[in-house]
């Protein structure tokens, strides 16, 4: 166990910069999505419903029946949860899941790990093991960001909207719940395909 530990805690240490520009890059591009939503709810909402490019345009966005483009949660689903964030963590995945073996058999490293008190079966599971604490992090740490910010940028605001026929609706603000649950759900696909990428390399 003592040997599988100081495997997943290198692997870790190695890899502090690169987490620490995949964080700062997700972190980055959720804020500004964040900050965007203010002038581009409107926007989408017109996308969506058909005036701005129909339903082909409103499949492509990610938009599904029942949730209000115009609302917070409509904007981030179209926006970040749809597309971008899985997208993001799925590219990270895929890094780490071929990182973990691969890249120190291409450098010669793994036959001098392993020349050492560590059999190959704990050298795979600590190093996936570190793969998926990255990806926890990252994933951790763009939620985080994301609940913080949404209070700057009206996202955690009821909206109001009115239809063609004059009746009007409000859909409630996003919460910290429902940020969990999409990036939770989108922590989930990439984790698979780290699973994946790892079985591969």
């Amino acid at each position: 166990m003592s040997a599988a530990w100081s495997v997943y805690r290198r692997w870790i240490r190695d890899r502090r910069l690169s987490t620490l520009s995949w964080t700062l890059g997700t972190v980055v591009i959720i804020v500004a999505t964040a900050a965007f939503y203010p002038s581009m709810g409107a926007a989408t909402a017109s996308i969506a419903d058909g005036s701005g490019g129909g339903e082909a345009m409103s499949s492509l966005l990610g938009l599904s029946a029942g949730i209000d483009p115009s609302s917070p949660l409509g904007y981030l689903w179209i926006g970040l949860y749809a597309n971008i964030l899985p997208w993001t963590l799925m590219a990270l995945g895929v890094a780490l899941g071929t990182a973990a073996i691969a890249g120190d058999e291409d450098t010669g490293a793994l036959e001098y790990l392993l020349s050492g008190p560590v059999t190959r079966t704990q050298v795979a599971l600590a190093r996936f093991a570190a793969a998926i604490s990255v990806l926890l992090f990252v994933s951790f740490l763009s939620g985080l960001s994301l609940v913080l910010s949404m209070p700057f940028f009206e996202l955690t605001d009821a909206a109001t909207t009115t239809a063609a026929d004059g009746t009007t609706s409000t859909a409630p603000g996003a919460t910290a719940g429902d940020i969990a649950a999409g990036t939770f759900s989108s922590f989930s696909v990439a984790l698979g395909l780290t699973g994946i990428a790892f079985l591969i390399g």
